[in-house]
């Protein structure tokens, strides 16, 4: 008798795994996307939460220039307006200044003229009596 070879009396390669293996097998590569699933959401989380921190600081920051901007143009603004106002009060003041002048130099002007009326009218009434002496 001969005898056969090894290969041949061991229990052929099982291509099958048995029904528990194959589920604790499928569980396994099921937890472990899952892991993968959790993880790769985890770190888009991780992204997008770092974009939006990224996104508010930066809106945070042109908020902050705009104000500074925004104050820096009305200071400018309200200083304008300042020495527009002190302009026009000067010459307000000026004019009022003139008004009174010319009140006075009326006033000295008109009485001036008071004085020469009343100078002629004498001096008519003495030459009418002049002539009528005569």
């Amino acid at each position: 008798t001969t005898t056969p070879y090894k290969s041949l009396t061991i229990a052929p390669y099982r291509t099958s795994l048995p029904e528990d293996e194959f589920k604790n097998s499928n569980k396994t590569i099921h937890d472990d996307k899952e892991t993968r699933v959790s993880s790769r959401m985890d770190y888009e989380e991780k992204q997008r939460q770092s974009i939006i921190n990224q996104q508010h600081e930066s809106t945070l920051h042109r908020s902050k220039d705009f104000e500074q901007e925004f104050d820096y143009q009305l200071q400018k603004q309200k200083d304008e307006y300042e020495s527009i106002i002190q302009r026009h009060l000067k010459f307000i003041d000026q004019l009022i200044d003139d008004k009174k002048k010319i009140s006075h130099r009326c006033e000295l002007l008109l009485s001036e003229l008071k004085t020469i009326d009343r100078k002629y009218n004498d001096r008519m009434r003495s030459v009418e009596e002049t002539h009528h002496n005569e």
